[in-house]
């Protein structure tokens, strides 16, 4: 093996492991960022650019003055490894916003997003 392979080979390895090594993105969500919907949610569906490790991921999901409103804690959705489930318990209108945590390839990814239901 030549100097110049020896050279090249970590760092064509560190090339091949760069899409790991990306942020975790929310690539959809329903409702989506900035929608208003009429009925209230019961669940909601994040879908995310790498499959979230349970345990380690989490989403909070609050009203307009702060409370909590989710039922229960995400969970995965079967046949769907990029998605969590989110149980909520919203009765009432207003805005409502949406923060996630998720851990995927060994990283940390956090975001957040609010939609407003109408009725």
């Amino acid at each position: 093996m030549t100097f110049r392979a020896l050279c090249l080979a970590p760092v064509l390895a560190m090339l091949a492991a760069a899409p790991a090594l990306a942020n975790v993105t929310l690539v959809l969500a329903n409702p989506a960022p900035r929608a208003a919907v009429a009925a209230p949610p019961h669940i909601l569906v994040l879908s995310f650019s790498a499959p979230p490790q349970m345990g380690f991921s989490n989403v909070a999901v609050t009203n307009q003055a702060g409370n909590p409103v989710q039922a229960g804690r995400p969970e995965a959705v079967a046949g769907q490894p990029f998605e969590l489930a989110v149980p909520v318990a919203i009765t009432l209108p207003g805005r409502y916003t949406v923060n996630w945590q998720i851990r995927a390839y060994n990283q940390r990814s956090t975001g957040s997003y609010s939609f407003t239901v109408t009725q």
